[in-house]
């Protein structure tokens, strides 16, 4: 999930990519850039393709962005809550940027058990799963999107 396309999220999402690889919840978290693109959904179509493993999926229509219209913003928001409400098939929400952190933050309640997972690497040189990922560039709340965990959870 996440207001709109910005730069920093597509290298975010790389590092977080490599970090879930690292880990080993995914095979394969070399996820390429886009050239001349903010766009960070080609990623995630990426990741639906060619991450592997069994222990996450990303949801091939799991990515969510308001394109940075105030108007779509809540519907959005909607959408999202209304699947992880109604179909289920949601474990974790990744929000990029400031709109999908609010929006996540501001949860309905009838959304029990769900967290929102904040990238903070503000200038650190670190991911926050460790290692050596994250652009060192930029903080806050970032991207976003549902996956699914196909097996019992992850411990």
């Amino acid at each position: 999930m996440e207001g709109g396309p910005f730069s920093d999220y597509q290298r975010i999402f790389q590092g977080l990519a490599l970090g879930l690889e690292e880990r080993g919840l995914i095979r394969n978290g070399h996820v390429p850039l886009p050239k001349d693109s903010e766009e960070v959904r080609v990623m995630w179509e990426w990741l639906h393709r060619h991450a592997g493993g069994n222990r996450l999926v990303f949801l091939a229509d799991g990515f969510y962005s308001a394109e940075w219209d105030s108007r779509q913003r809540e519907k959005v928001r909607q959408d999202v809550l209304r699947r992880i409400r109604e179909k289920k098939d949601v474990d974790m929400v990744l929000a990029f940027g400031t709109w999908a952190g609010q929006d996540l933050a501001a949860q309905d309640p009838a959304c029990p058990g769900h967290r929102l997972v904040r990238d903070q690497c503000r200038g650190r040189g670190h991911h926050p799963l460790g290692g050596r990922f994250g652009s060192g560039q930029s903080g806050g709340s970032h991207r976003a999107g549902p996956f699914q965990a196909p097996g019992p959870a992850v411990p």
